[in-house]
């Protein structure tokens, strides 16, 4: 049995959902038989099947694992043990990707109180949750808490980590995802200057510090939001430019890298120049991490999109609908990289002229936006604005309120 869940642990470290689903389900099947349902070692089995199910987007039987797991724990260890806990922000996350938001809160609530007791407020594990919390408050429009939280986080693992630990750049993406969600650009980029002035005064002006080195790609794609695309441009060059050196042409970063530097020249317009960097890019990615890694989506929505600006699109919208299919089925219908995806299919259904078959997915970006950010912020607006353009190019006068 131990061998099949170490099998199943292999299968799962190589993307091989289907294989190591198998695998758990097998080991659960005879750790059941052997210790029973309630013994520690299949609870363990039963949360790791629970694990694969969330990440592979099958949501209901995740949650109903969770929620199994749970209670066997509490009436085991207890409301407050460290694996109670675990598992309860486990099953918190989950919530707070389906929409369940009254019940995630509390659950993340829960468990900041009981670590904040029994272990303190500057545990990393509090810390952690606190972070948790955040994020089901930022989606609640609990926007004042949320930022609190993500800025305290920040704030100790600054002191306790260090700005280069991989802890902190996760914790400065945190917050610069919030600033962004909020339309904050200033505020973000403070951050990022913020944070760089540290780097520079640690490791010197040149520094090529991977931690450095992330974030200035980071504010590279901010830059290009501000439409400042000469600096946007000039420092993913940069960035490139340092990863080949230290870190090889083939290094995942580097090929990040150079799908970073396709886009931008996109955005410029520049498609000769941006189309081989792209297509190195997923080339080299999906050798490396697979097909269905986040990396390697992005890479592919990058190069669609890539043919789309060159008027390929039936070529276009077959690789965009191929990202989106991934994205619903990794991470759910409501994750931003899957509406950034429906977005895009719906773009080239509108320029191929299918407006019928547009409509949908303009409308469930619409409604997106509109829970998201509410139906006043820009990004609402302006999807009520295209909703209302596709509407007119189909003879209809129907209106969307915003």
């Amino acid at each position: 049995m131990a061998a099949q869940c170490q099998l199943a642990a292999l299968l799962q470290g190589q993307g091989k959902t289907d294989e190591a689903e198998s695998a758990y389900r097998s080991a659960i099947l005879g750790s059941k038989a052997v210790f029973g349902e309630d013994h520690p070692t299949t609870v363990a089995r039963t949360c790791r099947l629970a694990e694969l199910l969330h990440g592979a987007g099958q949501q209901d039987e995740a949650e109903e694992l969770y929620r199994q797991v749970q209670n066997l724990q509490r009436s085991s260890l207890g409301r407050t043990h460290p694996d109670t806990l675990a598992v309860q922000t486990k099953l918190g996350t989950l919530l707070g990707e389906s929409g369940e938001l009254e019940e995630a809160e509390q659950l993340h609530r829960d468990v900041v109180v009981a670590r904040k007791r029994e272990l303190g407020v500057e545990h990393a594990d509090t810390m952690e949750s606190m972070v948790c919390l955040a994020q089901v408050l930022e989606k609640r429009r609990n926007f004042k808490e949320a930022e609190q939280l993500l800025g305290l986080e920040l704030a100790w693992s600054e002191k306790a980590r260090g700005i280069e630990s991989e802890h902190t750049l996760r914790s400065i993406r945190h917050l610069a995802r919030f600033y962004e969600n909020q339309g904050r650009l200033r505020d973000m980029d403070a951050l990022y200057r913020r944070v760089l002035e540290i780097f520079e005064a640690s490791f010197g002006s040149d520094t090529d510090h991977p931690g450095a080195l992330s974030v200035m790609s980071d504010f590279a794609k901010l830059l290009e939001l501000q439409e400042k695309l000469d600096e946007a441009e000039a420092l993913h060059r940069h960035v490139l430019r340092r990863r080949e050196e230290r870190l090889g042409p083939g290094h995942v970063d580097t090929l990040r890298s150079a799908d970073c530097l396709g886009f931008a020249l996109q955005s410029r317009g520049d498609l000769e120049s941006a189309e081989p960097l792209h297509h190195r890019a997923l080339g080299g990615l999906e050798a490396k991490l697979g097909p269905e890694h986040p990396a390697t989506l992005t890479a592919m929505s990058n190069l669609a999109t890539l043919l789309h600006g060159q008027e390929k699109l039936a070529a276009a919208e077959a690789m965009h609908r191929q990202v989106l299919q991934v994205r619903e089925a990794k991470l759910g219908t409501d994750h931003r990289d899957t509406l950034a995806s429906v977005a895009n299919v719906a773009n080239v259904l509108v320029a191929r002229g299918k407006f019928d078959k547009a409509q949908p997915l303009v409308q469930r970006e619409f409604a997106w936006h509109e829970q998201h950010y509410g139906r006043r912020d820009k990004r609402t607006l302006e999807s009520a604005r295209r909703l209302t353009q596709l509407h007119e190019a189909q003879g209809s006068s129907k209106t969307p309120a915003a």
